[in-house]
């Protein structure tokens, strides 16, 4: 017997959605269609391939509810609002956060280096 991993199934399709590469992850998990429509759960090995396919961290599959991310800087990068995702790719959210680490860094080093 297999053990399966109970996980919403507005999870499962919130990271699907998320996920710059949909068209794969049929592909790559036979079983989604059934995982997304419920009549199937993933087991553990399956839901960290799936977590590591949607660049989504595997702590999100048991929340209740799916998170709201957020940009922490304005959205400028559209002409038209007809034209922005409803969600940001997991790529864009991992890139800003990375480069505000490092303008903290900056900072602080400059900081720290002019009081000397």
């Amino acid at each position: 017997m297999v053990a399966r991993v109970p996980v919403e199934t507005k999870l499962l399709e919130w990271a699907c959605n998320r996920s710059m590469k949909q068209g794969d992850l049929h592909h790559k998990f036979s079983k989604l269609d059934d995982w997304l429509k419920g009549r199937l759960q993933p087991t553990l090995k399956q839901l960290e391939d799936y977590s590591r396919a949607t660049s989504t961290p595997l702590g999100y599959f048991f929340l209740e509810e799916p998170p709201n991310e957020q940009l922490s800087i304005p959205h400028y990068r559209t002409v038209k609002k007809s034209q922005m995702r409803s969600q940001t790719s997991p790529d864009l959210i991992e890139t800003l956060h990375m480069m505000q680490r490092r303008q903290d860094f900056m900072k602080d080093y400059y900081v720290l280096s002019i009081s000397r």
